[in-house]
């Protein structure tokens, strides 16, 4: 049995070596892919969002909690979300910003609640625990 293993492997040699070398070589460029694709995503985290930015609309979006304008917001945002007009959300204002960093973490956040208190809990205390949120797919990388 051992001879004819041995014979089996001379004479396939040749084959078992080439598809383990193609095996490593799809491993290594699935690697070099996948943190080429890291640093795409934070690059282009980077470029759209700040840390300043972040709090200036944390601290908005605190200010409305338990106001008038906290409802019609949400009744808004739920009525674009509903016919897919998310168009509309491009823009400057605050609240159009607001909606950007909760659909970001959650893009499904109006289907699931209501409730204005339960849609800013969604947002993370500080801007690393965002970024963590948003690029949680990657993985930490440091």
């Amino acid at each position: 049995m051992r001879h004819s293993i041995k014979l089996y492997y001379q004479l396939r040699k040749v084959s078992i070596w080439t598809i383990l070398v193609i095996v490593t070589i799809l491993g290594l460029s699935s690697m070099a892919l996948n943190d080429a694709s890291w640093y795409q995503a934070r690059n282009a985290f980077d470029r759209h969002f700040d840390a300043r930015h972040y709090y200036d609309i944390q601290d908005y979006a605190n200010s409305l909690v338990g106001t008038k304008k906290a409802e019609k917001l949400v009744n808004d945002w739920q009525k674009k979300a509903a016919y897919g007009d998310t168009e509309k959300f491009k823009g400057n204002s605050q609240s159009n910003q607001l909606f950007l960093y909760l659909s970001t973490i959650n893009p499904n956040f109006n289907n699931s609640t209501n409730s204005y208190r339960k849609m800013i809990k969604i947002l993370p205390k500080t801007f690393a625990g965002f970024k963590k949120e948003v690029l949680q797919y990657y993985g930490d990388r440091k």
